[in-house]
């Protein structure tokens, strides 16, 4: 396979070959094996080589992506195929960021909780962060922890669900609107029951 230009830019080293097909490699193996133009390489060097760039190209892009929010892995492994990384390069990704405690899915279920726990029910959270790859022990973990958490943010959303309301308040409308929050039945007959029974007070 014959090298007939190497473009730089900022995804990457754009090497493209005879016939035009343009491939990404990381500069750092561009520089490292000396890939020039006019560079004849062996095929099965050529895809060796642009195996061993897309992990660290894999790798660079998840260390910019979880620059940010904190990620579940999941979601971690969902954006590097979604941008046609293979699956060695998301493991070797995957990988370098639990070694760099980039990832960490404890952590991520403790602050995805802390974060909805005041508009949300805990079934829903649950709900939500198995969807996102985390291990229902994880979550259960942290869930216990806000049980008393979640009857307090039920009634004060109860209270202010009402009060909004005013006379169209109804209790069937109170649980489909808590319900749909993501708390439970028993949760829900509890808040309707006080919230109501404060307003007949």
């Amino acid at each position: 396979m014959k090298i007939t230009e190497i473009k730089m830019a900022k995804s990457g080293a754009k090497v493209i070959i005879d016939g035009g097909k343009e491939f990404v490699f990381s500069p750092e193996i561009v520089y490292r094996y000396g890939i020039k133009k006019d560079m004849d390489l062996n095929e099965k060097i050529f895809f060796e080589y642009k195996e061993e760039s897309d992990k660290l190209l894999a790798k660079q892009y998840l260390f910019n992506y979880l620059g940010g929010r904190q990620k579940s892995i999941l979601q971690a492994k969902r954006k590097l195929k979604e941008k046609g990384y293979g699956s060695n390069a998301v493991n070797y990704a995957i990988e370098k960021a639990l070694e760099y405690k980039l990832l960490d899915d404890n952590q991520f279920a403790q602050a995805y909780i802390d974060n909805y726990k005041k508009n949300k029910g805990l079934k829903m959270i649950k709900y939500q962060l198995l969807g996102l790859g985390v291990d229902e022990e994880v979550i259960d973990a942290y869930l216990t922890e806000n049980e008393e958490i979640e009857m307090q943010t039920a009634l004060r959303l109860g209270r202010k669900y009402v009060e909004s309301k005013k006379e169209k308040a109804s209790k069937d409308k109170l649980y489909r609107y808590l319900y749909g929050k993501g708390f439970d039945g028993s949760t829900i007959i509890k808040v309707i029951n006080e919230v109501f029974s404060d307003i007949q007070e």
